[in-house]
Parts: C-alpha cells; structure tokens; sequence
C-alpha cells in the first residue's frame, strides 16, 4: 500500500529540481516537503477523527482510494507552486492513511499476539522502500514525473491486497 508513496519519496527531490530554477534547490525542496509536513498535521488527526466515528476499516480504504486519485495531480502540474500544493495533498493523505493503517493491524492481531505482530508492523515500509525505489529506476527512463502515475498504480495494488486482508477472518 504505501511503494507508491516511497516511490516518490525517492524521487521528488529530483522533481521539484527539474521545476525549479533558481539558485537555491535545497530551499525550494525543504518548503515542498516541508509543506506536505504541515498538511500531514492537520490531516491526519481529521482522518483519524473520522476513522473513530465511522469505522477504521470504511476510512482506511476511502483515504486510500482518495490517495490513488491524488498521486495523478503531479502530471497536471504546470510549476513548483501547483506542485507543492498537490505534494502536500498527496503527502497530507498518505500519512493519515498510513497512521490508521497501524489502528487496523492492531485490532486485526489477537491480544495474546499483538506484540509480535506490531513488532513487524513496519516491515511492510521497509519492503516498500525496497520496491518502490527499484520500480522508480525503470520508470524514470523517461521522465522522472512518471513516478507519480506508477505510485497510483501501486496504491491501487495495495488496495487491493488491503481488500483481500480485510475478507480474512
């Protein structure tokens, strides 16, 4: 579920590089990654509030349907302001969804195993860190914003796998 979002995070340096020409990179990349910092603050506790009132499950696969949809707005960028404010769209949603993603693993495990199963609970990320960046080097060839269409398609395969976890008993 989240390859898609560790795809680009690999990546985005280099796209905010190619949108940004002035004299201060590293300026325009901390203000970008800063701002889907600040977007993560306020939207995960918003996430997290509905989750408690409609459901964990029902909200962890609405913010990943809704994040499989922003992870196009890159494509229709046309500058680093436009571009920023989806990476922070993106961003923002990402990290609620990642958040409740813990809430429902935790609920998922039995309490005489809970400990073992969230001792594992990141193991997922660091696959993603892993794959992500693996798939980001062949489909980069070309233009290094084809990241963000190959994390919605991730996302979507990660919704999938998220459905198929969910039907389990």
């Amino acid at each position: 579920l989240f390859s898609g979002w560790l795809i680009a995070m690999t990546y985005i340096s280099l796209a905010i590089g190619s949108l940004y020409h002035g004299s201060h990179p590293g300026t325009a990349v901390g203000l970008v990654l800063g701002a889907g910092g600040l977007t993560s603050l306020v939207l995960s506790p918003i996430v997290g509030l509905l989750a408690d009132r409609f459901g964990h499950w029902l909200v962890l696969f609405i913010g990943a349907g809704i994040a499989t949809v922003l992870w196009t707005l890159p494509m229709f960028t046309s500058g680093l302001a436009s571009f920023g404010i989806a990476w922070a769209l993106i961003n923002g949603m990402v990290s609620a969804v990642f958040a409740i993603s813990f809430s429902v693993l935790s609920s998922s495990a039995e309490p005489e195993v809970r400990g073992r199963v969230m001792s594992f609970a990141f193991l997922p990320l660091n696959m993603g860190f892993v794959i992500g960046p693996a798939i980001g080097s062949l489909v980069t060839r070309t233009t290094v914003f084809a990241v963000f269409p190959t994390a919605a398609v991730l996302t979507a395969l990660g919704l999938g796998g998220l459905w198929l976890s969910a039907r389990q008993t």
